[in-house]
């Protein structure tokens, strides 16, 4: 099993604006001093956003479904770790995120889980 734990963050990126003018969610996977970063695929206007907890704040009118997105894109998170740390002695951020996005050779993680919604 890997000795280093991995930690996650929800972030919203104020620096760049869809035409919608909104901002994307990102998540920021830090694990072994490295990081790396993936869009939720979720945008919302940075009013919305709670720093604090790393959700859309209630006062958003999409706030439950956007929240269960976001849930559900954590819940992979961990399910991922835990099954590298199962298999694997070593492993990478990187390959955290790899498997997040790309699956054991067939489409999962992310990307499935933006194509259900």
């Amino acid at each position: 099993m890997n000795a280093l734990r991995a930690s996650y963050k929800l972030w919203l990126n104020k620096a760049k604006f869809n035409k919608k003018g909104e901002n994307t969610i990102y998540l920021r996977l830090q694990f072994g001093g490295n990081k790396a970063e993936m869009s939720t695929g979720v945008s919302i206007p940075a009013k919305y956003f709670d720093e604090k907890s790393g959700n859309v704040s209630r006062e958003y009118p999409d706030v439950d479904f956007l929240n269960l997105q976001l849930d559900n894109l954590i819940d992979k998170y961990r399910e991922v770790y835990k099954k590298l740390s199962l298999k694997q002695s070593v492993f990478t951020v990187d390959d955290l995120k790899n498997v997040m996005l790309n699956g054991d050779g067939e489409q999962s993680g992310l990307i499935r889980f933006v194509m259900i919604f």
